[in-house]
């Protein structure tokens, strides 16, 4: 007989002694028809205990069944499970555990706990454990695991205890440990993200300059940035009016003064916002501090997609937008105002070029009717005087055009005070008289007779000045004084101080504060009565300014005009030791043989017309290259080079010159040019020529420097070769 049948058979032989006993046979002998009832009675005892014996076995294959899928649910849990004792030893634990630590092949029944605790955990949860153990229901503790080979792992802990009943080898109930593991790195990693995340927020936020506030529906400001914080505590007379939990429609409704009805559009509009009703709201508003005065522009916009209603608000501080708003308005105003300056310059100057030129076109055409010879002079002047006064406007132009190039050269040399003042008295002296204008002149007993200063800028200044005075006076008196003051700290400087006064019709208050800048004239319209560009005071401004002085006026419209001039001189030189001026006066003339280069026919006829005059033997040339040819074929003792010629121009003549054409590498050259700018001289004088003369040339002008270029070259100096 099988293991599995014996206890069948000894509960059989049990129940049939039970049985016997039950009919008081037992040890009796029966008859045959008891001992016939007493095997069938038997027999059915067999039967049933047989069947119970099959339902057993059934049972028994159902929970072996029921222990394996327990025992697979158990293994291959999604958490990991373990189960402790009192003394924190590891009774039992899942396949999901072991492998959470790195343990799988090893045997963890009877280890401490502890070993699968990393070293940061362990002080923690063995403070716990003992509580955790007598109280676990609904405790969690979150610890991180030791992964053998690994990275430590963050796990949660869900405990809970049972009683493991009383056995054989355990009369009394144990009570167990029944721990559920459950990793969370990835929570863990999500809620770190989302930390991050909300710093990164936070910090966004707070690194914008403008104050933000998140706003509900109900007004409740939700979250504010460190801006809009430090604006409110520095701002708000309530504390916390404005802070975080703080109602910002209640804040609003506090507002006061000219503040309030800007709060109170901002407030409804945040309503607006959050109902849906606007997309968006935007205003500027000024917010005057008692220090200063700022502006704001606060924009409302509402939380994107579902969910409760959201607002933000942003104040931005805009007041230096503001400020540079107005600045460029202002610029634009001022450059529009140039603009129409520089167009009824532009028309004006038509006008003042047309009406010298008029002149001078006029009066050629009376010479060519007239036949007398009086008559004749007086349109000769007339038309001199029209080329000069057309002659100054161009210089006008180009002055104003060198000073803000910056090409103004600063010259210092030795001159005379009195007489440099006299000479605008004595240009304007006629013209004054013809008005019925006394001029008056005076120096102090002080001024030197010698002083060493910038002689043709401030002769240049003088003559604007004392031009301007005689022509807005009628009938009354300019008054020139010179005044000379040495410095106190310096022994070689001092000042030399001019006032011109007139008794002419002013400067209205209006035209004053303009009236250093370029094109500004007091009467623009076609009815005026002074000719001028409007760029006579404004060279006189920077001239001055270039040569560390200072120009100021007073004046007040019908009541005159005075002007205070100043400028900076050093010590007087004494006359025996300034240095000698160059003259051809008393000097006998000379005759030379000169090589006109020149393309323009009216100019080749001006200049040999003056050239004839002064005595010369002159030959013409149309271009460079018949300069160049006539060199080469006869002498010549200086050479009129024009610049701009056509074939070879002026340059390219002095440079093959110097390189030994014509034989003569020293040959006298002067360069003459419609080319007014210093630069552009110095450039002609790199190039090899010893003078520079700019047209329109002028008789004496032209004299003095052939006699000056040929004295130099007889004395030896200046030679280039």
């Amino acid at each position: 007989m099988t293991s599995d049948k014996l206890p069948a058979a000894q509960g059989l032989r049990e129940r049939a002694e039970q049985l016997l006993q039950k009919h008081g046979i037992a040890g009796q002998t029966l008859s045959p028809e008891e001992n016939q009832a007493v095997i069938h009675e038997l027999q059915v005892h067999q039967i049933e205990l047989e069947l119970q014996n099959e339902e057993l076995q059934r049972s028994q294959l159902e929970l072996a069944l029921a222990l394996e899928r327990f025992s697979i649910l158990f293994h291959k849990a999604p958490v990991g499970y373990v189960v402790l004792d009192k003394d924190a030893m590891i009774q039992e634990v899942n396949h999901t555990f072991l492998d959470m630590i790195g343990w799988k092949g090893r045997k963890p029944v009877g280890r401490p706990f502890f070993e699968c605790l990393a070293p940061q955990a362990l002080p923690v949860f063995v403070a716990r454990y003992r509580a955790l153990f007598k109280s676990p229901e609904g405790k969690k503790v979150e610890t991180v695991l030791h992964v053998h080979g690994g990275i430590d792992k963050p796990v949660l802990l869900e405990a809970c205890v049972h009683e493991q009943p009383a056995g054989r080898e355990k009369p009394e109930p144990v009570p167990q440990l029944f721990l559920a593991v459950s990793d969370i790195s990835a929570r863990r990693k999500a809620e770190e993200a989302l930390m991050e995340s909300e710093r990164f927020a936070r910090g966004t936020l707070d690194g914008l300059s403008a104050h933000i506030a998140i706003v509900d529906e109900a007004g409740d400001i939700l979250a504010v940035n460190s801006a809009w914080r430090a604006f409110a505590d520095h701002a708000s007379c309530t504390p916390g009016a404005v802070s975080e939990g703080a109602n910002y429609f209640l804040a609003c409704q506090g507002a006061t003064g000219d503040e309030a009805d800007t709060a109170g559009r901002i407030a409804q509009a945040i309503r607006e916002v959050l109902a849906g009703r606007l997309p968006f709201f935007s205003l500027e508003y000024p917010c005057h501090s008692p220090t200063e005065k700022r502006w704001f522009q606060v924009r409302v916009t509402r939380f994107p997609g579902q969910g409760p209603a959201r607002a933000v608000v942003a104040h931005e501080n805009v007041t230096e937008r503001v400020k540079a708003t107005a600045a460029l308005a202002s610029a634009k105003e001022a450059a529009e105002a140039a603009a129409r300056a520089k167009s009824e310059f532009l028309a004006n100057m038509s006008h003042e070029i047309r009406t010298p030129l008029n002149g001078v076109m006029g009066m050629l055409q009376l010479l060519k009717l007239t036949g007398c010879e009086k008559e004749r002079n007086d349109f000769i002047k007339l038309a001199y005087d029209s080329s000069e006064r057309l002659l100054q406007l161009l210089n006008n132009i180009l002055d104003i055009s060198r000073i803000e190039a910056g090409r103004t050269v600063m010259v210092q040399e030795p001159f005379s005070p009195v007489e440099l003042l006299q000479e605008p008295v004595l240009l304007f002296q006629g013209m004054a008289k013809a008005k019925n204008v006394t001029m008056h002149f005076s120096a102090d007993d002080g001024v030197p007779e010698l002083v060493t200063g910038d002689a043709p800028k401030i002769r240049q200044v003088l003559f604007n000045l004392v031009g301007n005075a005689v022509k807005f006076t009628q009938d009354g008196e300019v008054r020139l004084t010179l005044t000379y003051a040495r410095s106190p700290v310096f022994p070689d400087r001092a000042t030399l101080a001019a006032t011109i006064t007139d008794t002419g019709k002013g400067i209205s208050a209006e035209l004053m504060p303009e009236i250093f800048q370029p094109f500004t004239q007091g009467d623009s319209s076609y009815k005026k009565q002074y000719a001028g560009t409007g760029l006579g005071l404004s060279i006189v401004n920077r001239l001055v300014c270039l040569m560390g002085g200072a120009i100021c006026l007073e004046s007040a419209e019908g009541e005159g005009t005075t002007v205070y001039l100043s400028v900076p001189v050093t010590r007087p030189v004494s006359k025996e030791t300034s240095p000698p001026l160059a003259t051809a006066e008393g000097a006998p003339p000379r005759r030379y043989r000169i090589l006109l280069a020149e393309d323009d026919a009216i100019n080749r006829m001006v200049a040999v017309g003056m050239l004839n005059k002064l005595g010369h033997q002159v030959t013409v040339a149309q271009n460079g290259r018949e300069a160049l040819l006539l060199l080469d074929a006869q002498p010549f003792d200086i050479v009129l080079l024009d610049v701009q010629m056509p074939v070879m121009n002026g340059v390219e003549v002095a440079k093959a010159v110097r390189e030994g054409w014509g034989g003569r590498p020293d040959m006298p050259i002067v360069a003459t040019t419609a080319y007014s700018m210093n630069s552009q001289c110095d450039d002609f004088l790199a190039a090899g020529m010893n003078e520079c003369l700019v047209k329109p040339l002028e008789y004496d002008t032209l004299k003095q420097a052939i006699g000056r270029v040929m004295e130099a070259w007889e004395k030896g100096q200046n030679r280039i070769a």
